[in-house]
């Protein structure tokens, strides 16, 4: 099982736990692919960064690479166990690695664990769902930013008015700084502008937006 695979699953369910070893492996070598970075949290308020190295089923273990904070380190090597959490291809995943000792492979210094026997997965869900754009949807606008105006496009929105523009990345449109949009219907399908920097935006006051899932 990929983490695809569970993610299909997770859509269902919310949350597995997986306990079979050869799911397990799976996970991590997409993990291990993708060079996901890898968190655990270590007394006192210390947070170890890493990323997998090499994963072993048949002997279970797993190698991770050093995190650049020397302290963090020091507090995983000597730590019984350590539990790791990530995020992957839209899910979310935690597992332990148990006694962590510090080896060497292909001549580098890594930290080796056991690999583990229990594995949880939660489907990652947004805090506000967005609405989709259609893809002919009259969604080219003209921002007036002072006495500037340049072109942009809506690409996503979400129900309590947080969206997201794209615009070209020579506009100096910083954080905080007030703006106002208005949809060109005339230009919807004429010639489209070509922007490159998408940049976020709230609106001033909120707005009700159709679903299209709920009609």
């Amino acid at each position: 099982m990929s983490s695809p695979d569970i993610t299909a699953r997770l859509s269902t369910s919310g949350q597995l736990l997986v306990r079979s070893g050869i799911e397990i492996g799976r996970i991590l070598d997409a993990i291990l692919e993708d060079h996901v970075t890898l968190t655990a949290s270590l007394p006192p308020q210390l947070m170890f960064l890493s990323q997998l190295v090499y994963v072993e089923p048949v002997k279970g273990y797993m190698l991770l690479s050093y995190s650049y904070h020397k302290a963090a380190n020091a507090a995983a090597l000597t730590a019984p166990k350590l539990t790791f959490r990530c995020n992957h291809r839209g899910a979310q995943f935690a597992f332990p690695g148990t006694t962590p000792h510090a080896v060497l492979h292909t001549g580098k210094p890594c930290i080796q664990c056991e690999l583990p026997t229990i594995m949880l997965a939660i489907q990652q869900r947004r805090a506000v769902n967005r609405v989709a754009v259609p893809a002919q949807a009259p969604v080219n606008c003209e921002v007036r930013m002072g006495p500037l105006t340049f072109d942009a496009k809506v690409v996503d929105i979400s129900h309590d008015g947080i969206g997201t523009l794209l615009s070209d990345p020579t506009i100096p449109l910083c954080a905080g700084t007030p703006s106002a949009a208005r949809a060109d219907r005339s230009r919807a399908r004429g010639a489209p502008c070509h922007p490159r920097q998408a940049r976020q935006w709230r609106t001033r006051e909120p707005h009700r937006l159709q679903d299209p899932e709920l009609g």
